[in-house]
């Protein structure tokens, strides 16, 4: 059963970065992003990614409402008050997985995080619990950028 939960985990992963390994402009990679994962019950799955002109994309998956794709714009002070979030909390220095005691909880979605600053990029995984605080406080942040651009869009954040 584990093994067939981590397949499905890498698929969709994999998937996932498919989508954006084709693009070849620096310009055109997501400068953040967060990705969460399904699970076997009705967890919302979606991605939301961040990019250096100020355009947020959300990409509601599964249970989640909207669904499909859907393109928005942050200020630049919202933007540069992002990176400076992330500068603050050392994001970049945490391991690549998490919990690092090798415990992975069973039908607990994922949440990947990524980040390319000035071309160098890190993914970092979060499987249930065990995520230093700074990590959690990351995900936090994206998770109010995303209910923040969802909701001064007149679209319905997540049920």
């Amino acid at each position: 059963m584990k093994r067939i939960i981590l397949l499905a985990v890498i698929v969709l992963v994999g998937f996932q970065n498919c989508k954006t390994a084709t693009k070849t402009n620096q310009e055109e990679k997501p400068v953040f992003s967060l990705f969460r994962t399904v699970c076997f019950g009705t967890c919302p799955s979606y991605s939301l990614e961040v990019y250096n002109n100020h355009k947020v994309v959300f990409e509601g998956l599964h249970f989640v409402e909207p669904m499909g794709k859907h393109t928005f714009s942050i200020s630049a002070s919202e933007f540069k008050a992002l990176k400076e979030k992330f500068n603050e909390l050392s994001i970049a220095k945490l391991d690549s997985f998490y919990p690092k005691d090798g415990l992975i909880p069973q039908d607990i979605p994922s949440v990947i995080i990524t980040s390319n600053i000035n071309g160098v990029a890190k993914k970092t995984e979060v499987k249930g619990s065990g995520a230093p605080a700074a990590l959690r406080e990351w995900i936090e942040t994206l998770e109010t950028l995303k209910t923040s651009v969802l909701s001064k869009n007149s679209i319905s954040p997540e049920k």
